[in-house]
């Protein structure tokens, strides 16, 4: 299972296009089914804040609410699903011909990285991965605080 806030550049099976949008997304990495909130249209250099929220478990069973704050309709919960313990920053990109598909920018940066498990902030190791360096993608951790955490993702 994969839920996430995503930041989206161009087209999805969500719609887009060349500009960015942010949704909140549930895929069942198995083949399975995937659900996502309404496409939400942002602006270049727009600071956003992705947030998962546990709402509520019984024991073995949670329920969380993803969403961006602050921007409407990009809220969807999911209920009676597996603990999510793995957290990731991640660059997904589909269908690029030319290296010029990415967005004119150099990078993107998550910033202000927080995670909480209960009122605790775990120790944070990030380990960049890169599967595809054909336009020089690479990830650089600025930083594994918790709070304050950074991770830049080039392309």
């Amino acid at each position: 299972m994969i839920y996430q806030p995503v930041l989206q550049w161009g087209p999805s099976a969500a719609g887009g296009g060349n500009f960015w949008t942010v949704a909140s997304w549930f895929a069942d990495g198995s083949g399975g089914p995937a659900f996502h909130s309404p496409l939400r249209r942002v602006n270049a250099g727009s600071v956003l804040v992705g947030e998962i929220t546990l709402t509520g478990q019984t024991a073995t069973r949670f329920n969380y609410r993803c969403r961006f704050q602050g921007i409407p309709f990009t809220t969807l919960p999911i209920q009676n699903v597996n603990e999510l313990r793995w957290c990731i920053e991640t660059l997904e990109a589909y269908n690029l011909v030319l290296c010029s598909n990415y967005p004119a920018t150099p990078s993107t940066s998550f910033r202000e990285i927080e995670i909480l498990t209960g009122t605790t902030h775990p120790v944070l190791n990030w380990t960049p991965t890169v599967l595809v360096a054909d336009c020089g993608q690479n990830v650089k951790v600025v930083s594994n605080a918790n709070p304050g955490g950074q991770v830049n993702i080039f392309y």
